[in-house]
């Protein structure tokens, strides 16, 4: 799905060309255990990094050339877009996101 979503955007933003295999990128943050309760224990460890991983100083937050400019625009006007949905299309904000919600955006 994530895959898909990123071709999409790719093809429309870039006349209908497909990304090549070079353009494509992908980190997932996860948590295992031998049991539920110590793999719950971990993600609460990874929700931890989420929750704090946009905490950065002012100046380095939109380098020149980051964004867009339309993009930053609508960054200063407030607009966040919401990036992260369950199955069911809650919307997930990764800042405030239980484990639970994080594991059923997955």
């Amino acid at each position: 799905m994530l895959y898909d979503s990123y071709r999409d955007g790719y093809a429309a933003t870039h006349n209908g060309a497909l990304p090549g295999p070079d353009r494509f990128a992908y980190l997932a943050l996860f948590a295992t255990a031998h049991n539920e309760a110590e793999a719950r224990r971990r993600g609460e460890l990874v929700a931890g990094y989420l929750r704090t991983g946009a905490n950065v100083y002012p100046p380095f937050k939109n380098p020149p050339g980051y964004f867009s400019v339309d993009d930053t625009a609508r960054l200063m006007r407030g607009f966040t877009p919401e990036r992260s949905f369950t199955k069911d299309k809650r919307v997930v904000d990764m800042r405030t996101a239980s484990v639970q919600d994080l594991i059923d955006s997955c």
